[in-house]
């Protein structure tokens, strides 16, 4: 079997960009800057309003960050479950073209889950999610030898909105404890975070050794309104919070120290899958390239900052030969 440095879990989606005003978002009644949950009748309403999109590839948060980590010199493997559609035949190549192993329950009857993420000109990025066969992801979508066999394991927390997938979290989390694997949650999104507060405090259960999120997750999840008394809660939680402060950069804590770590400065066009950006390659650098929690928290903030000025959650390979140069030059990689 081979060794991977990350195992990841997550709703498989084809994401589809639209570049969208604050009006259109006003009109359809969509939260602006989070995550919804739409059904089958809701998605086929906005793709009749939308028209053509900006960008299509395989996505959920899991997805993106295993993609970042690979370009990052990671071995990555994703759990999650298409159907054999179109949308799931697109998932499964475009993951595979970008070198993530993957263990995906084949359903010959349902759909392939969808993101329709909407970008407005300040590039916050409003996302309608359909989740369709993710919807059941389950215990049987585990693969058991190579969660055993990797370094890290990386739970999406917006699996918690279903039953049997939230089951999949809580065996996966206690095989990974009894097999010396680093557990790994992000918390993904304030509308997760407020609407299953308690889901996510179980999966936590006695700690985790990671913990993604941004300052408004923490804050929403800790219930403290300052941001330095919501880290200093998550360390009853997690041996290191890492937390996203989009322009302001990370402040990532383990308990003996606090690092802020500044961003650079850019013109943002598309926030979409910054925040899985900074999460896989923050892995990527702990894991493979074994940099210490600093080096790691500048080199996920600055390409978080690079993937936000361009359409897509990931970097092209022109895209990463310019970013592995200033991350050189920075001194954040030899």
């Amino acid at each position: 079997m081979d060794h991977y440095h990350i195992y990841g879990m997550g709703n498989a989606l084809l994401d589809r960009e639209f570049e969208v005003s604050d009006e259109f978002l006003e009109e359809m009644g969509i939260d602006k800057g989070h995550m919804t949950l739409i059904d089958g009748e809701r998605k086929k309403e906005l793709l009749k309003k939308l028209g053509a999109s900006k960008n299509v590839a395989c996505g959920g948060s899991t997805a993106n960050s295993l993609i970042a980590a690979t370009q990052w010199g990671a071995k990555a493997f994703c759990s999650c479950k298409v159907s054999d559609d179109g949308d799931g035949r697109l998932f499964r190549d475009d993951l595979k073209a970008r070198g993530v192993d993957f263990w995906a329950e084949w359903e010959e009857e349902g759909q392939t889950g969808n993101c329709l993420v909407m970008v407005t000109s300040d590039a916050q990025r409003s996302m309608n999610t359909y989740l369709g066969i993710s919807a059941d992801y389950s215990r049987k979508e585990i693969h058991e030898a190579a969660l055993k066999n990797s370094e890290y394991l990386l739970m999406e927390g917006y699996l918690v909105a279903s039953p049997t997938a939230r089951e999949a979290m809580m065996v996966s989390k206690k095989m990974a404890e009894a097999n010396g694997v680093k557990t790994v949650l992000a918390l993904s999104d304030i509308n997760m975070v407020e609407q299953f507060h308690g889901e996510l405090g179980q999966i936590i259960g006695d700690g985790v050794d990671i913990i993604f999120a941004n300052e408004e997750e923490v804050k929403a999840f800790t219930g403290e309104r300052d941001l330095n008394r919501a880290i200093a809660s998550l360390r009853l939680l997690s041996s290191v919070a890492a937390v996203t402060q989009g322009p302001k950069g990370a402040i990532v804590d383990d308990g003996r120290q606090s690092l802020e770590v500044p961003s650079i400065s850019i013109d943002p066009v598309d926030s979409n899958g910054a925040g899985d950006m900074f999460a896989g390659v923050f892995l990527s650098a702990l894991a493979k390239r074994g940099g210490s929690l600093e080096k790691a928290a500048r080199l996920a903030c600055l390409c978080a900052a690079r993937v936000v000025e361009k359409w897509g959650p990931r970097f092209d390979e022109d895209d990463l030969g310019s970013v592995t140069d200033e991350a050189r030059s920075l001194g954040l990689i030899s």
